[in-house]
């Protein structure tokens, strides 16, 4: 989430994102807790405004098959195991390129969701039942 802020320059929210990271990584739970509300609100607030954009691309976006997402949910376990919060953020983002059934695409926001929240128990679940 850091990298995506960043990379389309809403600054603010990546340097927020940065700041949870450093929290996870040192566990500080206190700073978690403080910021993780607020930073979501504010992530979910610049999807709906980007939302236009997004689905002006939705045409365009390649159909893939199962093994393509059970690769990348792989890999989306393990970064959530290592708690490599950057790689996640970076699958995640993979996930959202390729276009999916509409039950698929359900099952991924969900899990894009798990991502936002660093819900590590959540993500586990959620592809499992992939």
């Amino acid at each position: 989430m850091k990298n995506a802020a960043g990379m389309i320059g809403i600054l603010p929210l990546a340097g927020m994102a940065k700041i949870l990271e450093d929290a996870a990584n040192h566990k500080d739970i206190g700073r978690l807790t403080a910021c993780h509300e607020v930073f979501l609100s504010e992530w979910r607030e610049y999807k709906q405004k980007l939302q236009p954009c997004i689905n002006g691309e939705a045409e365009e976006r390649i159909a893939v098959g199962t093994e393509v997402i059970a690769e990348l949910l792989l890999m989306l376990r393990e970064a959530a195991e290592d708690m490599d919060i950057d790689r996640m953020d970076n699958i995640a983002l993979q996930l959202n390129q390729y276009q999916y059934t509409q039950e698929d695409a359900v099952k991924l926001e969900k899990i894009s969701e798990a991502v936002a929240r660093f819900d590590l128990d959540k993500i586990m679940e959620l592809t499992d039942a992939f």
